[in-house]
């Protein structure tokens, strides 16, 4: 199956986004609070846009969340930039990583390969931007459509229910 092609289970939505947007701000800073609130997981796809490496290097390793809400945080709260130094170390330091094992991963083959996979797959599913929640194939653009996609998620519908 392609990444993000369909749910896995009925608890996940495709989350899919670029490290370097703004927009998704919003959506990293509160995420974890819905996925708590709600039951919901998102299942975190970042594609074509720089630093993505070491976000997609985190997907596979696990880590990708942690790092990305790190690494805005320090953007937006300290005025460090996004996949850049020192906002890149601080923040792998900070979730436990090893910024020099890391960079070095994140330069791997491997990695480029599922980099360029998930871009390829954001493309298939046509996504144009980011922050974009992709339920049963349903594409929801922008932090505020989040509520769109819970409730497509949830009932199939944008209707209440």
């Amino acid at each position: 199956m392609a990444l993000g092609a369909a749910m896995s289970a009925n608890d996940t939505i495709d989350f899919w986004f670029t490290v370097g947007s703004t927009y998704t701000y919003l959506t990293v800073s509160r995420l974890h609070e819905v996925e708590a609130a709600t039951g919901i997981r998102f299942r975190w796809h970042p594609f074509n846009a720089r630093a993505s490496r070491v976000a997609v290097l985190g997907e596979m390793e696990g880590w990708c969340p942690n790092y990305v809400r790190a690494s805005y945080r320090r953007w937006f709260v300290e005025g460090k930039e996004v996949g850049a130094e020192p906002n890149l170390s601080e923040s792998l330091s900070e979730i436990g990583q090893d910024p020099d094992r890391v960079i070095v991963a994140a330069n791997a083959e491997t990695v480029g390969r599922a980099y360029d996979d998930n871009t390829n797959e954001a493309r298939r599913l046509n996504i144009f931007g980011s922050p974009s929640f992709v339920v049963g194939g349903e594409v929801f653009w922008g932090d505020d459509r989040l509520d769109d996609a819970i409730a497509w998620h949830t009932n199939g519908t944008l209707r209440p229910t």
